[in-house]
């Protein structure tokens, strides 16, 4: 049996409700039944940037298994690229990987993108984890370092590299750092944001790290 969404048969944020239907789920799989829920995430993810699933505890702590899609690019690129997440394992039932598949739109059908699923190669699923732990990053940087983020982008929007000696210096002026950002929370912060947010350039003659703000495509 497929609920699909879990929230059209019960309010999943009840907990009397889903404790009464999670055990009549239970009844049917211990005669023999499989019951599959479908349910979805919030539209913002956690500080740490992971996904934040709707629901009541209860519903995690009774299921067997739970898995995760986590998309991993822009909602309107035509493919859609998502990691999943093992969330729980309490059965034999077992898998990690990622998929693509084709967006639907005005020249590309449902039936169509449903056949255009494919299972991705381990260096795909490679390359999708590493995009995950940069969105993580992220969440971690916006959320811990907020007026770190708010200072690089005043001062690198305009698209120039500069040096993290450069950078370091600009902490010195007030009209600059009015929230009195030091070398350390800055360092943290940057270390979060390289590879991602900041586009990270090393000098050949020094060795010296040179940084350009990316934050458009983060917003």
């Amino acid at each position: 049996m497929v609920c699909d969404t879990l929230k059209k048969f019960a309010p999943v944020l009840n907990k009397g409700d889903m404790r009464d239907i999670l055990h009549v789920f239970r009844q049917f799989a211990a005669a023999g039944g499989t019951v599959i829920l479908l349910g979805h995430c919030n539209k913002h993810r956690s500080l740490d940037g992971r996904l934040i699933y709707e629901g009541v505890g209860d519903l995690k702590a009774d299921v067997d298994n739970m898995f995760g899609l986590d998309p991993l690019n822009d909602k309107f690129a035509d493919y859609q690229e998502l990691l999943v997440i093992n969330e729980k394992d309490r059965s034999q039932i077992s898998f990690s990987g990622g998929f693509r598949y084709r967006q639907t739109n005005e020249t590309v059908g449902y039936e169509e993108s449903v056949d255009s699923v494919e299972f991705l190669d381990e260096d795909d699923i490679s390359d999708l984890k590493k995009r995950q732990m940069a969105q993580i990053n992220v969440g971690k940087a916006f959320a811990k370092y907020e007026d770190e983020v708010l200072f690089l982008e005043s001062v690198m929007k305009g698209g120039a590299e500069y040096s993290q000696a450069e950078l370091f210096r600009m902490l010195n002026e007030e009209d600059l750092n009015p929230n009195e950002c030091t070398k350390k929370t800055l360092r943290n912060c940057m270390d979060l944001l390289k590879h991602n947010i900041l586009t990270l350039r090393r000098n050949p003659t020094n060795n010296a790290k040179h940084y350009r703000w990316q934050g458009e495509k983060w917003r």
